[in-house]
């Protein structure tokens, strides 16, 4: 006995593409990306992402920059130096003006340049936003850092050794905003300010907004929200200071970013004096040093 075929109307599917739902999240096929197929009028932000790239580790070695391979020896994971890799290492260092000391080691994140390549190439108008922790060039590789800045995480556990928990763990290195900026500046995203964590959100406001939501809590709610957000924003103890926020863009005129003003010029409605501020930070363009 055969079926006869289901000729039922059946409702028609949506052929709009996922990016013309105004107000719709999508996912871009990364091939758009890569190719630069589709120029984007808005805002490439990331948190987090920079650090999670993998790096070439290097160590300056009786006078030579070498690479830090890894081998398996007898059931064990050994490192091993050699030549460089990628010819685009040295004159990674010479272009932001640092020279490694005897016996130490550093990070070389590669991958972080052809990012920055790729958001130039779509973007037609906007703003590049990059939060992430890390230091300008000279302060991530001062001589004090002798072994880098490589990083494992396992269960909020940080470790310095990436052989262990083999696939278990994180593994991030600090960013070097330097050389995002060096290379914005290169494909045409221009530089407006890096500053960090905790004086972009004071400067968005976040003390009023705080108090703001505080009028609406019980008091144990308000004392953990309060708790909560001075981890974001405390430069000592808590994310605001490592973290650094770096924002470049493209085809805007001289644009002015109230995230970026001097602490000292906003009329503060609440007093900031219970979240210590380092002596003489001011606002985003007294850090423009890209070096």
């Amino acid at each position: 006995m055969q079926q006869k075929p289901d000729t039922t109307k059946k409702p028609k599917k949506d052929k709009k593409k996922p990016k013309e739902k105004a107000g719709k999240v999508f996912w871009m096929d990364p091939r758009v990306f890569e190719e630069g197929k589709n120029l984007i009028e808005g805002c490439f932000l990331s948190n987090e992402l920079v650090d999670a790239f993998p790096v070439h580790r290097v160590i300056f070695d009786h006078g030579n920059l070498k690479e830090i391979y890894v081998t398996h020896v007898h059931g064990q994971l050994k490192e091993l130096w050699g030549g460089l890799s990628d010819p685009r290492i040295a004159p990674y260092f010479q272009s932001v003006g640092i020279n490694l000391q005897e016996g130490q080691r550093a990070e070389v994140n590669l991958k972080a340049l052809d990012w920055v390549e790729k958001v130039a190439r779509c973007l037609k108008k906007g703003f590049a936003l990059t939060i992430d922790y890390g230091y300008l060039a000279k302060e991530l590789y001062a001589s004090h850092r002798r072994d880098g800045t490589l990083l494992c995480y396992h269960q909020h556990r940080a470790s310095e050794n990436p052989y262990e928990r083999l696939g278990e763990q994180d593994i991030t290195s600090h960013v070097n905003f330097s050389s995002l900026i060096q290379k914005g500046e290169e494909v045409g995203l221009r530089f407006i300010g890096l500053v960090p964590q905790y004086q972009f959100l004071l400067a968005l406001g976040l003390l009023q907004e705080m108090e703001s939501l505080g009028r609406e809590k019980s008091e144990m709610e308000a004392l953990q929200l309060r708790l909560s957000l001075k981890h974001l924003i405390e430069p000592e103890m808590g994310m605001g200071e490592v973290f650094k926020v770096l924002i470049q863009h493209k085809g805007i005129p001289r644009p002015q970013l109230d995230g970026l003003r001097d602490l000292g010029s906003i009329p503060w409605s609440i007093s900031p004096c219970p979240i210590p501020l380092p002596h003489g930070e001011r606002g985003g363009e007294g850090d423009q040093e890209a070096q």
